[in-house]
């Protein structure tokens, strides 16, 4: 497949021109362009070159990545995160309630799933907690859900 294209190093511009038209593939086909996206990537890391792929586009993430969490920010409509409007609390309080139970599952599945031998509570916290900030996929959904009405 890719191998004859890593001798020429286009094997990273080809890969991201299959994202990108992938992408755009999802939105004409009425997805999300990051469904697109993600499976092309899924595609892409399951090929020879997956690993030379991803060490090779880690920059562009970098790029990438900031702007998609800039753009889903933006959709954001702050007055909504005004806890004085009473019309907000509900949905203040789903938030508040959403954000315990993530946390809380996280931590707890550093608890069951971690099980070396001659673990410390301390070495199942740290793992707990430290998948508390892994919500990028949340806000992917949350996109999906919001360009699908």
């Amino acid at each position: 497949g890719m191998d004859k294209f890593a001798s020429l190093n286009v094997v990273a511009p080809l890969a991201l021109a299959f994202v990108f038209l992938f992408g755009v593939l999802s939105d004409v086909g009425g997805l999300s362009t990051v469904i697109g996206a993600f499976v092309a990537g899924l595609l892409l890391n399951r090929t020879e070159q997956g690993a030379t792929i991803h060490h090779q586009l880690l920059p562009v993430s970098g790029f990438l990545a900031p702007l998609f969490f800039v753009g889903v920010g933006a959709q954001l409509d702050i007055a909504l995160l005004n806890p004085f409007d009473a019309g907000n609390l509900p949905t203040l309080g789903m938030a508040l309630l959403l954000t315990v139970f993530a946390v809380a599952g996280k931590w707890l599945a550093g608890w069951t799933v971690y099980t070396r031998k001659g673990a410390k509570p301390l070495d199942r916290n740290f793992i707990g907690v430290g998948m508390v900030p892994r919500g990028e996929v949340g806000l992917i959904f949350v996109q999906v859900g919001k360009s699908a009405g």
